[in-house]
C-alpha cells in the first residue's frame, strides 16, 4: 500500500489498526506532541514524567482508542484535533500531579510561610526552583515576559521581582512598606494577567494550527461560545486594522469553517497563496496585539 497516495488514505485506515498507518501517525505528530506537552508542563522540572513521557503516553491511549473503534477519522484536521486533546489533557494532569506533589509529600517544595499555594504554584511556573540546564533559559524568559508586562506599573513591577526573588507575601509588604491586603490585590491582578495573555496566546497559535473552537474550549475547560467569542472580536479588530477584507473572511474561514476552508485551499489562486505565506505573521501579530492594544477587548470576550 503506497500512504502517499493521498493524506485520507492512511487516516481512514487508522481505525483497522493498521501498523504501517500508525507507524505514520507517529513519524508526523510525534515531535509535535512533545512540543505541545512541554508547553503545557513549562516550569515542572521537578515533573516525574518528562514532555516525552506524556507524549508517549498519548499515542498508547489514542491506538488504545483505535482498537476499541472510539473513533473515525475522515481528515487529518481531525486525527490532530484527538492528538490534540489527549495530550494538553495528560499534559494538565501531570502539572495537578506535581503540584499536589509539592504540596504534599516533599517537604522541599512547600510553599514559603505565609504565601498561598496556588499563588506559589502560579511564580513557579515563571521562574521554577533550581531549573534544570535545559530548562534554565526558557524559564528566564518567560520571568522577562512577566516583568516586561507591568513596565508601566512600577508597583506591580517590584512586586513581581520579589515575588520571583522568593519573598513571602509578608515579606513583599514590608519591603515595598504595602499592607498585607494590598500586596494579595496585586499578587492575584499579577496572575490574573499573566494566566489571560498565556492563555490567549495558546488559543491563537493553535486555532492558526488548524484547532477547532470546540476542541480548543474542551482543551482549556472554556464554553466553546467564549473561545468563539474571543476569536470574533479578534477578528473584528483585525479587519479593522488590517483593511484586508479578502484576508479577513479567509481567516473566519479557517478558524470557524474547516470545511469551507479546505474547499477555498483546493481552489487556489493568488489571494489564497498570499494569505498562507503571511499567516505565520499574522499569528506573531496577533500575540503582539494581545499584550497590547487588543489586550482590553479580548479579555472581557472571555470573561
Amino acid at each position: 500500500m503506497n500512504y502517499q497516495l493521498s493524506a485520507t488514505n492512511w487516516v481512514v485506515r487508522l481505525a483497522d489498526g493498521d501498523e504501517r498507518a500508525i507507524e505514520t501517525m507517529f513519524a508526523k505528530y510525534f515531535d509535535r506532541l512533545i512540543r505541545l506537552a512541554a508547553r503545557k508542563m513549562v516550569g515542572l522540572n521537578q515533573a516525574p514524567r518528562s514532555s516525552e513521557d506524556v507524549a508517549v503516553s498519548a499515542v498508547k491511549s489514542f491506538c488504545a482508542g483505535l482498537k476499541d473503534k472510539r473513533w473515525v477519522f475522515e481528515s487529518e484536521d481531525d486525527l490532530w484535533a484527538r492528538l490534540f486533546i489527549i495530550t494538553t489533557r495528560k499534559a494538565c494532569a501531570e502539572r495537578r500531579r506535581a503540584y499536589a506533589a509539592k504540596r504534599g509529600k516533599n517537604a522541599q517544595f512547600r510553599p514559603t510561610e505565609g504565601a498561598d499555594d496556588e499563588e506559589t504554584d502560579f511564580f513557579q511556573q515563571v521562574a521554577g526552583r533550581e531549573p534544570s540546564p535545559e530548562l534554565a533559559l526558557e524559564l528566564a524568559e518567560l520571568a522577562d515576559s512577566l516583568l516586561a508586562l507591568f513596565d508601566d506599573r512600577p508597583e506591580q513591577r517590584r512586586i513581581v521581582e520579589l515575588k520571583l526573588r522568593g519573598f513571602s507575601t509578608k515579606e513583599i509588604a514590608a519591603e515595598t512598606g504595602l499592607v498585607e491586603r494590598t500586596v494579595v490585590y496585586h499578587l492575584s491582578n499579577i496572575q490574573e494577567t499573566w494566566t489571560f495573555l498565556k492563555n490567549g496566546e495558546y488559543l491563537i497559535e493553535n486555532a492558526f494550527d488548524g484547532i477547532g473552537v470546540d476542541e480548543l474550549a474542551e482543551s482549556v475547560g472554556l464554553p466553546s461560545e467564549k473561545i468563539r467569542s474571543f476569536f470574533e472580536r479578534a477578528l473584528d479588530l483585525w479587519r479593522a486594522e488590517s483593511r484586508d477584507a479578502t484576508g479577513a473572511e479567509l481567516l473566519r474561514l479557517k478558524l470557524f469553517e474547516s470545511e469551507q476552508y479546505a474547499e477555498r485551499r483546493a481552489v487556489g489562486g493568488e489571494a489564497f497563496e498570499r494569505f498562507e505565506e503571511t499567516l505565520g505573521r499574522t499569528c506573531d501579530l496577533w500575540k503582539a496585539r494581545l499584550r497590547g492594544d487588543w489586550k482590553t477587548e479580548l479579555r472581557r470576550a472571555l470573561k
